[in-house]
């Protein structure tokens, strides 16, 4: 019945537009570690011996459920824990009950044997009070031949001593029958209400009465009657005593499952959606526990399984109805999780917009805007899952475009700072790097030899572009001229005193050349119309390798 329960629910997870698996997964996993406790606790009561065949179930039972969870069958992986769960419950009982009862034998024991010691001490001291008067005879006999005067009160004696052993060898099965007559009553109290009690009780009677009479035959015969009898009667108790317990046994299991089911089916919120049959199922549950309270086991028993039957079926009814509230549930959790991730990458996007970000990073913020778009495009199709993963890219992609714009503003600052530091320079900052500009007396008229004085400025930049911050920079070196002279000798000239400066940086400043670019621009880029001494500078291009 609870497979076709299933069955029904996917079929209405469906219908909303949800996959079992994506419902029911957490719920799985819980379901497994109750079956797990259980296990584990009926372990704990050394189940695994007292209640062999339910604990391995039980195992068992886990064991296809989880190989079920690996096949992804939710339906049968649930079924399989929960039996896995019930049948642990079942175990954890039996164990109780069969240590219960280990213990209720272990007193009873201990209680015959006092029964029987007291007995024992009992016949001990007559047989030495016969002893006694066996020593008494011996010691009158010794009499006797001194003085045959005393001879009628010896036979007395003697007649009477012979009747005590007599009466004390008869005693003897007496007692044990009341040993076995009381040990019967401790087993099982109940036995006093039979008629074998009655007869057990009666001869013993009879044989105690035919010994006070001196009848000793009749009182040996009734005697080994009445010791039979006990025997019988003892078997008879521990017989009761077992099917009692047995009965007790069943009756118990049979509520604690049905218990196990009535609070299953509370945990699906049965009382809303199988009211009447609930609350019925509750109230003759509660009869049940009461008839085992007064020992009407077999009445509990019944009562108990009848209620299980019931709750299978609102188990069932309230699975389907929970499960679907709990499918739009999700559902509608999922979608406004899904438009919350695509609204908060829109405005992530959206506010990077207006920084400079679009600029340092283009290709990253090309890839954020673009899994934007398919994050919205995923929602318009109700695609919530696809939604969120997009969202969530586009999120990734501006975080490395962020953290990209906020390196390279970073080490813009360094380098700006570091080239600041250089003498006999002018520094102008540009997006991604710096310029440094040397104007002044650099070269000797139509001289390609680098003034002295100058040595310092170059060697500072040779050691700025040698720190491990600034190994990813390349440097051009651009030659400008003024405007006196022809125009192509001063091009010549300003690629010849760029060249002069890249072989200084080489050789004296130990900068790789791979690093350097000179080229010479002449005439053709002056910075002032109205001074030649300006126009003819190095201009040092420092920019940051793409």
């Amino acid at each position: 019945m609870r497979i076709y329960g299933w069955l029904l629910l996917i079929g209405c997870l469906i219908s909303y537009g949800c996959t079992s698996l994506e419902i029911d997964s957490v719920l799985l996993e819980t379901q497994l570690q109750n079956g797990q406790k259980a296990i584990a606790n009926a372990a704990e009561l050394d189940a695994e011996q007292l209640a062999t065949d339910e604990y391995s179930r039980a195992v068992k039972l886990l064991k296809f459920a989880k190989q079920a969870q690996e096949r992804e069958d939710i339906a049968q992986s649930m079924e399989f824990a929960y039996q896995a769960e019930l049948v642990a419950q079942i175990a954890l009982y039996k164990a109780k009950q069969q240590q219960a009862r280990g213990q209720l034998i272990a007193i009873q024991e201990q209680m015959y044997q006092e029964v029987i010691t007291q007995k024992e001490y009992e016949i001990e001291m007559e047989k030495i009070r016969n002893e006694i008067k066996t020593m008494e005879i011996a010691q009158k006999l010794k009499e006797i031949e001194a003085g045959k005067q005393q001879a009628g009160s010896l036979t007395t004696d003697l007649t009477k001593t012979k009747d005590a052993l007599r009466r004390a060898e008869i005693r003897v099965p007496i007692s044990g029958a009341e040993i076995f007559v009381t040990i019967a009553k401790l087993t099982y109290p109940e036995i006093i209400e039979t008629a074998e009690y009655e007869r057990v009780q009666s001869a013993i009677a009879l044989a105690t009465s035919h010994l006070e009479r001196k009848e000793f035959t009749e009182a040996e015969k009734v005697s080994a009657e009445a010791q039979t009898q006990a025997n019988k009667l003892y078997e008879l108790a521990i017989q009761k005593q077992k099917d009692r317990a047995e009965a007790e046994t069943s009756a118990l299991i049979a509520i604690e499952r049905a218990q196990l089911k009535v609070d299953r089916a509370e945990s699906l919120n049965a009382a809303t959606h199988a009211t009447k049959q609930f609350q019925q199922s509750r109230s003759q549950l509660d009869n049940a526990k009461k008839a085992f309270k007064e020992g009407r086991y077999g009445e509990a028993r019944q009562t108990a399984e009848d209620v299980e039957q019931i709750m299978d079926k609102v188990i069932t009814i309230s699975e389907v109805a929970e499960y679907r509230q709990r499918a739009q549930q999700e559902l509608t959790a999922k979608i406004k999780k899904a438009e919350g991730a695509v609204a908060s990458a829109k405005a992530a996007v959206t506010e990077q917009a207006q920084t400079k970000v679009p600029q340092s990073a283009p290709e990253l913020y090309e890839l954020a805007t673009s899994a934007l778009a398919t994050a919205e495009a995923a929602l318009a199709k109700k695609e919530y899952a696809a939604a969120m993963d997009a969202a969530q890219q586009s999120h990734d992609y501006l975080r490395r475009a962020i953290e990209k714009t906020k390196h390279q503003d970073s080490a813009q600052t360094a380098l700006v700072e570091a080239v600041q530091q250089i003498p006999k320079a002018v520094i102008i900052e540009r997006e991604e790097g710096a310029l440094i500009r040397i104007s002044g007396n650099l070269f000797a008229t139509t001289s390609t030899r680098l003034n002295e004085t100058f040595f310092p400025t170059f060697m500072k930049l040779a050691s700025i572009l040698l720190q491990d911050a600034f190994k990813d920079y390349a440097v051009k070196i651009e030659g400008h001229s003024d405007s006196l002279g022809d125009a192509r000798t001063n091009q010549a000239l300003s690629k010849k005193r760029a060249d002069s400066i890249k072989t200084f940086l080489i050789n004296s400043g130990k900068v790789p050349a791979k690093r350097l670019t000179a080229v010479g621009l002449g005439e053709s880029q002056p910075i002032d119309k109205n001074s030649q001494e300006k126009n003819r500078r190095i201009d040092i291009v420092i920019s940051k390798v793409p």
